[in-house]
């Protein structure tokens, strides 16, 4: 009788202990930002439809029995693959994450999906036909003309996957030269021809074959214009999409490879998956099921603290202008949280009803948090919003409530939506909770500062009076430099915005990011800035001009709130566009001057078009003047001009040149004044660091071309920055060493003694230059030229000392290693900087510096052959993120 009874309080001690760890109560400090996202487990969720949402579909069940096909093109040695077709197509997310409710079973017994397998084990794939086919990979594709050039004898060849069924092929093509030639495009399938069209002025076509399970090489071919003595440079058509339709997906399984592969598959096989069924679509739609599950299988969050994410809740979504972090609160849901308030703190959050279309008739939301102690329950806030009945209701509302009274105590906040207009039928809309958070109003000890990264884009720094340029571009950039540290010698990693932007964030260059061109997008996977910062209690927002700093590049991760700025109406770009972004900065300010936050904030404002209006803008042009304002990229696109063959007139690039530097000038009085001036009156100057730098330069002619994004001379790399420390420590400091832009990441960490050496940066801090210690390094430049796809980089810059190495492989052999024998006869330029800082005596053409230039290359080429590359991913633009390009020159 003892013993059991010793056995039933062991076993009960067992349960308490293992209950009490299953409540993990979260402790708000001193100096802590508690984001819910962060934090929220299956354990926090008491109520959501999103747990069973898939159960709305209808499940499929298919004896797969003797149906497999072999596929040899896909085995390898040490599995046989084997395909096979689904009756409809499965309901999922993407081909790398198992739908949900999908099973594939083998004698009954589950087959592991591939991201489960293991080495011994078969496993499946699923295969998602109905896509659109990527094609910004391809050798002849042109970020300009948003597709791939098609020429006669360069075919588009694409590798692509069928299941047995009849396939739809939806093609764009685009004849630019309509009026002289009707071209004829041909489409194959692995050398069967199956269709041909002339390309008019329509510019959708469509292709239906049917086909087989297996692996296609789809090919396109331009073929001969009607027309006669076409010329060369106009026969081609653009092909700017091809999407592939299929009333069936595939299954693939990996089976282990035998001694003796059977013709078929023996073992009893059934799938498990959910579809949507054409005849139910009307009362999903009805019912707002379809709307959730499209919320739910998108806008994945990647931010860095963030573990798991029980039923797809957390997501970065895009609203208007801003990318935010929300909790996907349709209703009825329910999240609640166990926390002990051990610091005066805030409770800070938004809520919404994420929808493009408030025309339509639909439903009120109840949002809901109560807060429960040992002796209470109390409503914290209610608020009902209706945005289909009240215009004023379709913003995101802020809240702040203080929740010291609390402090020292145990609560329980729960975050509740329900519905205004309750019963089965009624429709569910997509409510969410924007970032709630707790932050403390106490600061610890060791106070952090804030932190301030402003990118003006294309500026040079030896356009900034403070770098000694003879006009006064930049009197309120000048303070700064002067209340701060002057890098006389800064250089970025490229020479345009989207790879610098990227080195900038990870400290990386671009031959690790691997970023080369306008249609890839960051990896998910590297560690940036804001992610570590985010994990350091930092509360992280971003104000951007969009376009290549655009959220879809990957910029928006482990940001609270990102945005970039979209003109409404038919325009895409302003004159006055700084003033917009300082006039969001300040009032952010104002609003969360309480916390301690990393503020990222960039313009395209001394970005061509010149095209400032005001009387700044306008401040440095002569009376006789030809220009009050240009647009560059507009005349270089126009007919046969371009960058390299344009020589205007001394006066006209007078003309050109001062209305650049007025941009700079407004830039200086809208922005940067406005900014120091509102931190000084919030009382945050002294307590903040602001980094001020550029990601390239801009050149004017004199290496005979014009804009950037094409070469690598000082004009285009060589770029202001000037860091203001807290209550401005090294005052007055002027650093002659040579630094980078990909030095800015742990030269940040470094000054704020957080430890990164775990996370494999290329860049080196140079906090100890601070100190008058002597430090070294060697700056790499490169640069991949649009019209050379492969190999690339195509362009690279090498910085050593004062030697200046630029090596232009658009004529050299794919190795650099091979220039090394007689490289006289490529393009190799080498310049001592600090005598020739304008670059203009190449002394490769000396004998003296052939040594030299050998080791230089050498060096280049360790570098290249030992540098880890990371993955990229491409990226699709949509019709904003397009215009915006393309009024920033970038795309036609």
């Amino acid at each position: 009788m003892i013993n059991a009874k010793r056995i039933i309080i062991f076993f009960l001690f067992i349960f308490l202990l293992n209950y009490c760890k299953s409540i993990k109560i979260f402790e708000i400090k001193e100096g802590q930002l508690f984001r819910f996202i962060d934090h929220l487990e299956e354990k926090n969720i008491i109520d959501t439809p999103l747990k069973n949402l898939i159960k709305n579909f209808e499940l499929i069940e298919e004896d797969l029995t003797g149906k497999w096909k072999y596929l040899p093109e896909f085995s390898d040695p040490k599995f046989d693959v084997w395909g096979v077709s689904t009756e409809f197509p499965v309901l999922g997310i993407n081909e790398n994450q198992k739908p949900e409710g999908m099973e594939l079973l083998r004698e009954d017994r589950s087959v592991k999906f591939f991201r489960e397998k293991d080495e011994k084990d078969e496993y499946w794939k699923w295969v998602k036909v109905n896509k659109i086919v990527s094609i910004t990979s391809h050798k002849n594709y042109s970020g300009k003309l948003r597709g791939v050039i098609l020429k006669e004898n360069e075919p588009l060849e694409l590798d692509v996957f069928f299941p047995d069924s009849e396939i739809i092929l939806d093609i764009v093509a685009v004849n630019p030269n309509v009026e002289i030639s009707i071209p004829i495009v041909k489409v194959y399938l692995n050398n069967i021809l199956i269709e041909k069209f002339p390309v008019t002025r329509k510019k959708f076509y469509r292709v239906r074959e049917k086909v087989k399970i297996g692996k296609y090489k789809l090919r396109l071919e331009y073929s001969n214009t009607k027309y006669k003595n076409v010329p060369l440079e106009n026969r081609y058509v653009v092909i700017g999409m091809i999407k592939i339709s299929s009333p069936k997906d595939v299954i693939l399984l990996f089976h282990k490879k035998e001694e003796l592969r059977p013709s078929k598959l023996n073992n009893k096989y059934k799938v498990r998956y959910y579809a949507i069924l054409e005849q139910k679509v009307s009362s999903l739609q009805r019912k707002g099921i379809l709307k959730l599950f499209d919320i739910q299988s998108k806008y994945d969050i990647n931010d860095y603290d963030i573990k798991s994410n029980p039923y797809q809740i957390k997501k970065k979504i895009p609203l208007n202008e801003f990318h935010l972090n929300i909790l996907f609160s349709p209703p009825r849901s329910e999240y609640k949280f166990d926390l002990k308030i051990s610091s005066d703190s805030i409770l800070e959050f938004g809520c919404g009803i994420f929808d493009r279309n408030f025309d339509r008739q639909g439903n009120g939301v109840n949002f809901i948090i109560t807060l429960e102690t040992e002796k209470e329950r109390k409503i914290l806030f209610s608020k009902n919003l209706n945005p289909f009945k009240n215009v004023q209701d379709r913003e995101i509302f802020m809240h702040r409530i203080d929740l010291s009274s609390f402090k020292n105590r145990k609560i329980k906040l729960s975050f509740i939506t329900e519905r205004e207009e309750k019963g089965r039928n009624s429709k569910i809309e997509p409510a969410f909770w924007f970032n709630p958070i707790i932050y403390s109003l106490e600061e610890p000890k060791k106070e952090k500062p804030n932190i301030i990264l402003i990118s003006i884009d294309t500026l040079r720094a030896d356009h900034l009076s403070c770098y000694g340029y003879k006009r006064a571009t930049s009197p309120n950039i000048d303070k700064l430099a002067r209340d701060g540290v002057l890098f006389l010698n800064c250089y970025s990693s490229t020479s345009w915005t989207l790879p610098a932007h990227i080195s900038l964030f990870t400290s990386l260059n671009s031959y690790y990011h691997q970023v080369y061109f306008p249609f890839q997008k960051m990896d998910e996977k590297l560690i940036t800035l804001t992610d570590i910062l985010r994990n350091n209690n930092y509360f992280c927002a971003a104000f951007t001009g969009g376009g290549y700093l655009s959220a879809k590049y990957g910029f928006a991760k482990s940001f609270d709130t990102y945005k970039e700025l979209k003109i409404k109406g038919n325009v895409s770009l302003r004159y006055d566009e700084v003033e917009l972004l300082s006039k969001d900065l300040l009032d952010w300010l104002e609003n969360n001057k309480k916390k301690k936050f990393f503020l990222f904030l960039h313009t395209y404002q001394p970005h061509d078009p010149y095209a400032n209006l005001s009387s700044i803008g306008k401040l440095f042009l002569n009376k006789n003047h030809k220009w009050d304002q240009i647009n560059l990229g507009e005349i270089f696109n126009e007919g046969k001009n371009d960058r390299f063959s344009i020589s205007f007139t001394p006066e006209e690039k007078e003309n050109i040149i001062a209305l650049y530097d007025g941009e700079i000038r407004y830039t200086d009085e809208y922005f940067i004044k406005p900014l120091i001036d509102k931190l000084k009156s919030l009382n945050l100057y002294n307590n903040t660091l602001i980094i001020l730098t550029s990601d390239h330069g801009e050149e004017f002619y004199e290496h005979k071309a014009w804009l950037h994004d094409h070469s690598l001379y000082n004009e285009a790399i060589k770029i202001p920055l000037i860091i203001k420390f807290p209550n401005s420590k090294f005052r007055g400091k002027k650093i002659e060493q040579t630094v980078r832009l990909i030095d800015i990441m742990p030269s940040i960490l470094d000054f704020l003694k957080i430890k990164y050496s775990r996370f494999n940066l290329e860049g080196k801090s140079f906090i100890n230059l601070l100190n008058n210690k002597k430090d070294s390094r060697i700056v790499i430049c490169d640069l991949a030229l649009r019209k050379f796809r492969n190999p690339y980089p195509t362009v690279i810059s090498l910085i050593k000392g004062n030697l200046k190495l630029i090596i232009n492989k658009r004529i050299i052999s794919p190795y650099v290693k091979k220039i090394c024998s007689n490289f006289k006869e490529y393009k190799v330029e080498l310049y001592d900087i600090k005598k020739d800082p304008k670059e203009t005596v190449n002394l490769a053409k000396r004998r003296e510096y052939q040594r030299i230039i050998r080791e230089l290359i050498n060096t280049i080429e360790s570098y290249y052959k030992e540098q880890k590359k990371s993955e990229t991913q491409e990226v699709e633009l949509d019709k904003e993120l397009k215009q915006r390009l393309k009024a920033l020159g970038y795309i036609k």
